[in-house]
This record gives structure tokens, C-alpha cells and sequence, in this order.
């Protein structure tokens, strides 16, 4: 309405007005009174005064009822505003209604929704609110008039309602202004049918105007009834309500009018992070009313009507960005988590993950690493999505797996608090994972960030991924042992990380398990040194902590760790080691809860990891030396753990490491190590515990048989020893010692044949015989009568030990033989049980009885010559022979000539040379023969034999001709064979040629022969055979009398090689028999006692048959300086040590 002309109207107030007219009064907005006219005749109201204009047209400029509208103003009326609007409504009520137009009521609107699209309107209940009530009563009776007298269409006041909806919409609403929407407005004219009925244009604009929407802050204190959000919640939903057509319109699956809502509903999502909390449950439901829209198949989810992934992409990225913003609260989870759901649900059953990975990804990343992330409820649905993801999809599109693991590794990384919830995402990905080769780059970052998490979740599910079998086989350990090394680092803080709550046991538990599946996986890759020397520093470190629940820790996994490739660490190791060892308190406390068993496993590795002394560094041998004096020499230890019935660790360091060092050293170059050790350990020999005597005992015998010099000083320790335990141990320990010295002191010596008589211990003879030989051959003059019958009674029955006690008396013997005599014949030559392998100490004993005891020497002819014809091995019977020839080369022949035919049978059908040759001899001392007239013969026959031994030694070394050089040697022997067979023919001539044998020693060329001829007695013609690759020397003997078979057949294969061979030798060969000391040495091969001591003197000597028997061997030389016919020996060169008084040959 024009602004009307200002005039005085002063003069004009008795001037009466025209007919039909009326004046009246109004507050303008400004609260200034003014008057206006109302035309009755024409129902117009105006500013000016119709007296004044009378003359000229009057134009309607407002309506009366929109004059009222705006006369007020509603945002700050008072009830006395609020009255006076209602009385004006009375009053022209009738007025305004006869002359309502659509032009009028579309003015009125617009005044209306002016008024109410203020900031700060007051909330329903209010004043203002009851004005803006009267108001539209006002305007719903101009409406109906206007319908019913046709002045405007129903349709026409509908679309002027829409327009008026749609504006406050856009402008507001506030709560005033949405409480009138959803109390009045949708309630006039069928407005919820129009509403239903709208389609294309009319709802895009209504989702529009919805859409535009924005919250202004309203004093929640000026709230009466309900709240701001109420009355807005209230209104919105029930215009979407209405606008869906009640969820009964297909209208929604129509592509446009389906994208619209979309919009809608992702609308009110982003609107969260802008209005107070209590408005999103509103926000939440509003969206709800528009899911339920889409029923049936498509489980209430706008989402599922898609056919292509484009709008939801945008609708994804979206929804990260709202709820990665910084204004994101817990208040909007449930609203987020049900959008990101029904998004999540689309993605599985449209199978786009592949197409949408990259904005998943993305969206996870960008929520997680916001300082809310910690709430996942948001994105948990993306967990299922990985579950749903067939294991063909991930194997067919790798990049699943390999982005998602790199997305949770930078997140964990930044976040590991984190760690709690992504365990199950991890969980997931890992059971679905393929694990391919080439796949653990992407694992092993992933692994090494949940290590160093160090949450209980996390760690177990770095444990478990190493323990899975399809995981164990990617690792490539051999490449990659330094990503284990990393992993299991972040472990050596896991004591800062204990909550002291009753989950710790397991967090450690599970931070051991790593470890030793790892050390597992190590040693079958057979690279363990790559880890086990860092896991050992690290155990050391848990240890030096002196927590309990740590040693439980370390527990778990130490055993698994062996340091034989890891050397360079133990001596540093050993050395805080020790500092722990040493301090009784913390050693007892792991007795307490039988944890020193790793305690034990570090010592026994340490120790193990050395194969031999010299591979241990000086100052490990160092600190073992002075840990073990340390645990041996200190008082009140204890040894056994009573807790748990076993050896505590100071016990087994005493006894079983000690046994393990002391094995690394003894026999070695590095034996010197252990002379430290010697008086405590013999000092422990008399410790009060059990099991460690036992094993200290042990230790010393090992000692004594590898490397008694240790022992230098101690034989007496181990007499005392024999004396009171009497076992076998105590035994072997004192042999080697007793060998290497000049034997016990007098008291000992007693003290051990004491023992012996008491320790009546058939288990033990081989013992007692070897211990009785060195004793014999060391102190033989000590024996007793007693002594010697008791090693009769004791021992001559036992095979096990008859053979070294018959040496034993053969040494007794040649020392005291007045306390022997019929004992020897009864007990020796006449026993039943007498062992063919002793053949050679019977013969000592026999030629030694005879030698001393004249009045035997029948008796013991008889007794050799009965076991002659019982025993049938030549190599046993050889010794028996000689014996006789021996005693009758002193007493003569005269006994024996009843057994001539005996000798004679040998002679000719002996079963070897020496035996022959033996029986020849004796048959020939029968017959008056000597041997004295073919001693130049033989001198000349040994120094060929020389040469051929020399010859033999050489083939020896020459490995490519060994064959065709032994052949040659074998001829040889053959032909110095066949020369003694043509001298024996010319024994008689020679025998009336001879010289007397002291008019040759009387010339000095005489000496010389005597000599030799002595050295040839001596060792009764002793030659020695060529060896052979091919044949032992047992065969070589018996391949004497076959060599003419073979001859042919050894010439056709190397006739060349003999021709140059004979073109060298031109001297003749004469034949020999087999030596003495080679069939000595066969019969001592037989025998399963001891091993005899080579006489030095034991040179190759030759042979041949003669009037009068040889002199025995060299053992027994000294014993026949009797004999008339026998030259003196010549004296033993001197030993270092005191040897056999009979000089045993072996």
C-alpha cells in the first residue's frame, strides 16, 4: 500500500464523513498511534481522509486483514497486543471475509510467514505463537469463504498453502514456525492429500525447501512444553510421512524421485555436526521414516534400489568426511554406524568392494586417525564386508589384502591404542589370506607395528600369524631374519607395559610364545644363530630384573635357544650371568618356583655351545673356573631344591656342568684349565650329598683315564676312595694313574690288596686282573703268600680275569719265585679252565717255574705236553713248545724221549714252520744235534733277512707298487726258505767241521760272530713277514705252504715287473720260517684282557732247526745266565718309568 500524503487534518475534525465511512485508530510497529478509514460501502480501509480526497478515486492499496497482520509486531508482542489483535479480528471479521480474493489471502500469507521467519521467535505456547494462531483462523475463514462463494478454487488455496509451506521451510523453520506447520498448516484444505499427490516438480521442491533447512539457536529456557528439536523433529516427520504417500507409493523407485530422497536422507546425516545432540535422534529418525519407504527385498535400504556405484561413491565420501570431522561426538554414532551400514550392505550384495576399495580405504583411514577413531562401532559393518569377501576374491584381486594391511599398518602405527578393536580386522585378514610368496613384505610391517603396540590383542595375534602353517611357509627366513629381529625387539620393554592385573600372565605368555616359535622356525631353517643370541641377550636382560613373574616369562622360551652359533655373545652373557649366580637370594627364589630349570638351560648352553676347550675363550674359562670353585668350596649351599625333590642349580652346577666343562678339557691341550678345580673336586668326593659324590667320582675317573696328570699328587685320594666304596669306578680311576707311576706307597699298596680280598665282586674281575698286573709289574716285590693265593683261589677260574693275572704271576714269579711251586701246576698247568688265549703266560709261567723249581721239571714237561695235544691252534700250541724246548735246552732231552714219536708227528706234519721247526729242534737235542755248528749259516741268513725286512718297509710306503712289491717280498721269503732247508741237509757236515764256540769268541772277528749269535738266540729265530693290503698276518703264515699254487698266476700278471726285479737282487735267497714276535702278536690279538707293553728290544731275528732248543724270547733272557751253553745278554737300556720286571711283549 502507497504511502498516503501527510496533511494537517486539524481543521477537518468537525467536518462530518461521507456516508459509509468510519474512522478508526491503529498502533503502528513503531508503537506510534495512527488513525486509518474504513469505506463500508466499498469494504476497503485507507490512511486518508476521505473528506479531503472526496473528490478524487480511491485505489485499494491493502486489504484489512492484511493491514491487522502487519500492523503488530509478533516477535515482541505482549498480551495486551495479543488482545487488541483478537478485538480487531471481531470487529472486522465480516469485512474482510465479504472481500477476500486470492490476491489478498496470497498478501496475507506473506505477511504471516514475515512475522514468523524471524530470528528468536518465541517457541510455541508463546504470545506471538497465539497471535500467529488467530491469525491463520482468520485466513482459514477468508479461505473458505472465498471456495464456497466461489471468489477462488479449493486447488488455487491449496497451491497458495504450498507456496506458504515451501516459504517457511526455506526460511525457518523455527520451532514456532514447525509446530505451525505440523499443528495447522498440513491440517487446512486436505493439505495431506496434496501433499501425497505431489509428483516431479512439486516434490523436487518440496525436498528442496526441506533441503534447505538450516538450525538457528533458539533460548531453550522460553520453551514451555516441549523443546526446539521436538516440535521441529515432529513437523519434518510428518511431512515425509505424508509426502511418501504413507509407504504405500511406488513413486520412490522412480530413478529422479529416488535420488531426490537419497539426497534427502544423506541431507539430514551431514546435518549431525551442526545441531545440538538433541536434535539427532530427530535427524536419525527423520532418515528412518525415509528408509522405511523401501520395504521388501530391500530390507528398508534406499541404497539397495541402486544399479550403479556412482551416487553411492558420493555418498561415501561424504559420509568421511562428516564423520571424520572434528566436531564429530559419541552422540552420532549410532546415527553414522546405521548409514554407514545400509552403505556397507549395498556394497556386499552389489559386489562393488573391488570398485570401491580405493574410498573405503580411504574413509577407514581418514576416520581411524581422527581423535575420535577410537569409536570403530562407526565403520564396524566394514568388518563384515571383509568377512563376506570370498576367499576367491581376495586371491583374484590382490590389492585387497595388500592396501587394507598397509592401511591398518599406518594406523596402528600413528594409533596403536587403536589396537584393541583392530585386532578383529587383522583377525579377518588373516584367516582370508592366501599367503602367497612375496606376500610377507606386506605381512611383515603389519607384524612389527603389533609388536610394538605391545597390547595384549595385539601381540597375540603377531604370535598367532607366525603359528599358522600356511603362514610359516612365506617367511624365508633366511632373507629376512632381520624382520624377526625387529619384531621380537620391541619385547625387551614388555615389563613397562604390565597393568599388575591378572591379564599380564597371558600378555607375557603370549610375548614368550612369539619368540619361541620363532626360535622353532629359526632351527628349521637352520639359520638359529641368527636369533638365538639376541633372544639370549634379551632372556638375560628379563633376568637381571629379578621379577618372578618375568622368570616365568623367561621360562617359556629359553630352553628352545642353543648359543652354538652364537659364540661371540657368551662372554658377556656369562659375565652378568655370574653376578646373578652369585646372589643366593635371587637363585633361591627361582627354586621357589622351580624357574631355575632355565637357569639351567642358559648354563647347559653356554657350555654346549663349545665342542672342544680350545674353542672357549680365556675368560670364559675364567669365569667357569671361579663360578665352579665358588659352588664347590662354599659353605651351606643348597644343593637339592626341597620343593620339588630335585637338584637345585648351585647342585647341578657342582655336578653336571661341572661334568660338562671338565669333558670339554680333559685329554686336550687345554687340560691345564681344570688344575685349579683338582683339590676342591677331590675334596668333593667326600661331599655329604649323595648325588654329588657320585657324580664328582665320576668325573675324576673320566679324569683319570683321559688325562691323569690332573691326578698328579691325588693316588692317594683314589686308594681311599677304592677302600671305602669298593666299586667300579673307584677302579678305573686308579689304573691310569698307577700306570704312569711308580706305584702306591707301601700303606696303599696294602690297603689296595685289602680291598681286592673284600670286593668279592665276580662283575668286576677284568678289573681286579688288569689292577693286579700294573701292581705286579710296579711293586711285585710287595706280594705275599697270602696275596698270591688269593689271587689263585680268586681268579684263575674267571676268563674275564685269568689272563692278566697269569701275567701278574709270571712277574711275581720272576721276582719271589720261593713263594710259588705246586700251586703253579695244580692252579695253571693243570686247571680245567684254563683259556687257550693265555697260552703266552703259561709259557711265561711255565719256562719261569721250571727255571726256579729243578724238582718241577718233569711234572711241568708232562703237564705242557698234555695241553700240547689238547690244543690245536699252532698259534697257542707254539708257545707250550717252545717251553719245552726252552726247559730242555737247560735240563736236557731225557724225560721227553717217550714223546719222541709226538715230536716227530709235529716235525713232519706241523701245521706251520715254527712249530716244525720247534719239534725238529728237540727231536734233534734227542739225537745229540747242536745248534752250535750252523751258527755262521744263520748269522749269514739274518743279515739277509735284514735286508728283505728292509725291502718290505719300503714296499710299504710305496702305495702305487704295493701289489707286484709284496709278491716279490713273498718270493723272497720263499727263497730264504728254501736256503734254511739246504743248510739243515748240511748240518752234519758242518757238525764234524765246527769250531768250538769259545776259540771263536777268542779272536776278534769271533767276537763279532758271538755276538750276533747271541742276538740271534735271543730272539729265537725271529724273522719278520712282509705285509699285505690283501692279507692279514695270521694268513701269512698259512700262506707260506700255498704259495706254489699261486706263483703261476702272480708271474703271468707281472712277469715284466719280477724280470727287473731279479735283475737287481742277484744275491740268493735262502727260505725262512715265520717269525716268533709275529705269532706272539697274533696270540695277543685273541686275547680280551689288557694290551701288553713292546718290548724295546724286540728286533727281527733268524731261526732255523738245530741239535740243542734256542733260548727263550727276550722276556726271560736274564733267567738262563745259568745255562753253561749261553752267552750273556747284554744289559736293558734304561727307562724312564719303572717297567715289568718280566718285559711282557705284546
Amino acid at each position: 500500500m502507497a504511502a498516503s500524503k501527510q496533511v494537517d487534518t486539524t481543521d477537518q475534525q468537525e467536518t462530518p464523513l461521507p456516508l459509509g465511512w468510519r474512522k478508526a485508530k491503529a498502533v503502528t510497529p513503531d508503537r506510534r498511534a495512527r488513525f486509518y478509514f474504513v469505506n463500508h460501502n466499498d469494504c476497503y480501509t485507507t490512511w486518508s481522509d476521505p473528506r479531503i480526497y472526496d473528490s478524487e478515486p480511491v485505489q485499494q492499496e491493502q486489504s484489512v486483514l492484511e493491514y491487522i497482520i502487519r500492523a503488530y509486531d509478533f516477535l515482541n508482542a505482549k498480551h495486551g497486543d495479543r488482545d487488541r489483535q483478537r478485538q480487531e479480528f471481531e470487529n472486522n471479521c465480516r469485512h474482510y471475509t465479504q472481500v477476500g480474493n486470492e490476491e489478498s489471502i496470497q498478501a496475507c500469507l506473506n505477511a504471516l510467514q514475515e512475522q514468523i521467519c524471524v530470528k528468536n521467535f518465541p517457541p510455541p505456547h508463546s504470545v506471538p505463537d497465539e497471535m500467529v494462531a488467530n491469525t491463520f483462523k482468520q485466513l482459514q475463514s477468508v479461505i473458505q469463504v472465498c471456495i464456497r462463494e466461489g471468489r477462488v478454487t479449493q486447488e488455487t488455496c491449496q497451491d497458495l498453502l504450498f507456496e506458504f509451506l515451501l516459504s517457511l521451510l526455506r526460511y525457518g523453520p523455527g520451532s514456532s514456525a514447525s509446530y505451525f506447520i505440523g499443528a495447522r498448516l498440513i491440517r487446512t484444505e486436505n493439505m495431506e492429500e496434496y501433499f501425497e499427490a505431489l509428483n516431479r516438480e512439486g516434490l523436487t521442491r518440496m525436498i528442496d525447501s526441506l533441503k534447505e533447512w538450516h538450525y538457528v539457536h533458539e533460548d531453550p529456557k522460553k520453551f514451555v512444553a516441549e523443546s526446539h528439536s521436538y516440535y521441529w523433529g515432529d513437523c519434518i516427520i510428518k511431512l515425509i510421512k505424508i509426502i511418501l504417500g504413507n509407504y504405500k507409493s511406488d513413486k520412490v523407485y522412480d530413478p529422479e524421485i529416488h535420488q531426490q530422497f537419497l539426497d534427502l536422507y544423506l541431507f539430514y546425516f551431514t546435518k549431525i555436526n551442526e545441531v545440538p545432540d538433541d536434535f539427532v535422534s530427530h535427524l536419525q529418525y527423520a532418515m528412518k521414516r525415509i528408509a522405511t519407504a523401501y520395504p521388501g527385498k530391500h530390507n528398508e535400504n534406499p541404497y539397495q534400489v541402486l544399479q550403479k556405484p556412482d551416487i553411492l561413491q558420493r555418498h561415501w565420501q561424504t559420509v568421511g568426511a562428516t564423520i571424520s570431522s572434528n566436531t564429530f561426538r559419541e552422540k552420532h554414532i549410532d546415527i553414522s554406524r546405521d548409514i554407514v551400514n545400509k552403505m556397507v550392505d549395498c556394497i556386499i550384495n552389489k559386489r562393488w568392494t573391488v570398485d570401491l576399495l580405493d574410498d573405503i580405504i580411504d574413509l577407514m583411514k581418514g576416520y581411524f586417525l581422527t581423535d575420535h577413531g577410537h569409536m570403530h562401532k562407526v565403520l564396524s559393518r566394514i568388518l563384515h564386508l571383509l568377512k563376506e569377501t570370498t576367499e576367491k576374491t581376495y586371491d583374484e584381486n590382490p590389492q585387497i589384502m595388500n592396501k587394507m594391511l598397509a592401511m591398518f599398518q599406518e594406523v596402528l602405527q600413528k594409533k596403536p591404542e587403536h589396537m584393541s578393536w583392530a585386532y578383529d580386522y587383522v583377525t579377518v585378514l588373516s584367516d582370508k589370506s592366501s599367503a602367497r610368496k612375496g606376500t610377507e613384505q606386506v605381512w611383515f610391517p603389519l607384524m612389527k607395528v603389533l609388536m610394538r603396540t605391545m597390547h595384549r590383542q595385539g601381540v597375540y595375534r603377531c604370535c598367532d600369524t607366525f603359528s599358522q602353517l600356511k603362514f610359516k611357509k612365506i617367511w624365508n627366513w633366511k632373507q629376512n631374519y632381520q624382520e624377526a629381529l625387529d619384531i621380537i625387539e620391541p619385547i625387551g620393554e614388555a615389563h613397562l607395559h604390565l597393568n599388575g592385573d591378572d591379564y599380564d600372565e597371558r600378555f607375557l605368555k603370549y610375548c614368550g610364545d612369539t619368540i619361541r616359535t620363532l626360535l622353532d622356525q629359526f632351527k628349521f631353517a637352520n639359520i638359529p644363530e641368527k636369533l638365538n643370541g639376541r633372544v639370549a641377550e634379551l632372556a638375560m636382560t628379563f633376568m637381571e630384573k629379578r621379577s618372578k613373574q618375568l622368570n616365568r616369562f623367561v621360562g617359556i622360551f629359553i630352553r628352545d635357544v642353543t648359543l652354538e652359533g652364537n659364540q661371540d655373545v657368551i662372554p658377556g652373557l656369562m659375565k652378568r650371568f655370574a653376578v646373578l649366580f652369585y646372589d643366593r637370594d635371587y637363585m633361591y627364589m627361582l627354586d621357589e618356583y622351580n624357574r631355575s630349570s632355565f637357569a639351567c638351560s642358559f648354563m647347559e648352553n653356554a657350555i654346549g655351545a663349545y665342542s672342544f676347550g680350545k674353542e672357549i675363550p680365556d675368560d670364559v674359562n675364567k669365569t667357569f673356573v671361579e663360578m665352579f670353585l665358588w659352588v664347590m668350596q662354599t659353605e651351606d649351599l643348597e644343593y637339592t631344591d626341597m620343593n620339588h625333590s630335585d637338584k637345585s642349580l648351585y647342585g647341578r652346577t657342582a655336578s653336571r656342568f661341572l661334568e660338562m666343562f671338565t669333558s670339554k678339557h680333559i685329554g686336550r691341550h687345554t687340560s691345564d684349565i681344570l688344575l685349579p678345580l683338582m683339590p676342591a673336586l677331590v675334596k668333593q668326593m667326600k661331599h655329604e650329598e649323595k648325588e654329588l659324590v657320585e657324580t664328582t667320582r665320576t668325573i675324576v675317573c673320566m679324569i683319570s683315564i683321559h688325562d691323569y696328570k690332573l691326578l698328579e699328587g691325588h693316588l692317594e685320594a683314589l686308594v681311599e676312595w677304592y677302600k671305602e666304596t669298593q666299586s667300579d669306578l673307584a677302579l678305573r680311576g686308579l689304573w691310569k694313574p698307577l700306570e704312569e707311576s711308580d706305584g702306591f706307597t707301601t700303606p696303599d699298596f696294602y690297603v689296595v690288596m685289602k680291598s681286592i680280598a673284600e670286593d668279592t665282586s665276580n662283575s668286576k674281575a677284568y678289573l681286579h686282573g688288569m689292577l693286579l698286573k700294573l701292581m705286579a709289574e710296579r711293586q711285585a716285590e710287595l706280594f705275599t703268600q697270602e696275596h698270591v693265593d688269593m689271587m689263585i683261589r680268586r681268579f684263575l677260574d674267571e676268563k674275564l680275569s685269568q689272563g692278566n693275572v697269569l701275567m701278574a704271576l709270571g712277574e711275581i714269579m720272576a721276582i719271589k719265585p720261593e713263594i710259588f711251586g705246586d700251586n703253579m701246576i695244580k692252579h695253571v698247568l693243570q686247571n680245567p679252565n684254563l683259556d687257550v688265549v693265555n697260552a703266552f703266560s703259561v709259557h711265561v709261567i711255565a719256562v719261569n717255574l721250571g727255571l726256579k723249581k729243578k724238582d718241577l721239571v718233569n711234572t711241568i714237561f708232562e703237564e705242557l705236553l698234555a695241553l700240547a695235544k689238547s690244543w690245536y691252534n699252532p698259534n697257542h700250541q707254539i708257545y707250550l713248545l717252545d717251553s719245552v724246548r726252552i726247559l730242555g735246552s737247560k735240563y736236557g732231552v731225557e724225560t721227553l724221549r717217550p714223546h719222541r714219536k709226538y715230536f716227530e708227528e709235529l716235525q713232519k706234519y706241523g701245521m706251520t714252520s715254527p712249530i716244525k721247526d720247534t719239534s725238529a729242534a728237540i727231536v734233534n737235542a734227542m739225537d745229540g744235534i747242536s745248534m752250535e755248528g750252523v751258527i755262521t749259516d744263520v748269522i749269514q741268513t739274518k743279515r739277509k733277512a735284514k735286508v728283505l725286512d728292509e725291502k718290505v718297509k719300503k714296499a710299504e710306503t710305496e702305495v702305487s707298487g704295493m701289489k707286484t712289491t709284496v709278491v716279490k717280498q713273498s718270493k723272497d721269503i720263499k727263497a730264504a726258505e728254501t736256503g734254511l732247508k739246504t743248510i739243515e741237509k748240511t748240518v752234519d757236515v758242518q757238525e764234524r767241521e765246527k769250531t768250538d764256540y769259545a776259540d771263536i769268541a777268542r779272536t776278534p772277528e769271533g767276537k763279532e760272530e758271538a755276538h750276533q749269535l747271541e742276538e740271534t738266540q735271543a730272539c729265537t729265530q725271529k724273522v719278520s713277514l712282509p705285509k699285505s693290503g690283501e692279507k692279514n698276518k695270521d694268513e701269512q703264515a698259512k700262506c707260506l705252504e700255498d704259495d706254489d699254487d699261486d706263483e703261476e698266476e702272480e708271474e703271468e700278471e707281472d712277469d715284466e715287473e719280477e724280470e727287473e726285479d731279479e735283475e737287481e737282487e742277484k744275491e740268493p735267497e735262502e727260505e725262512l720260517p715265520p717269525s716268533y714276535n709275529s705269532l706272539f702278536s697274533q696270540a695277543s690279538s685273541t686275547q680280551t684282557t689288557t694290551k701288553m707293553k713292546p718290548s724295546p728290544k724286540s728286533t727281527p731275528q733268524s731261526s732255523k732247526k738245530s741239535s740243542q732248543p734256542p733260548p727263550p724270547p727276550y722276556p726271560y733272557r736274564h733267567l738262563y745266565v745259568e745255562t753253561p751253553s749261553q752267552p750273556t745278554t747284554e744289559p736293558e737300556p734304561e727307562k724312564k718309568k719303572k717297567t715289568s720286571s718280566a718285559c711282557v711283549i705284546a
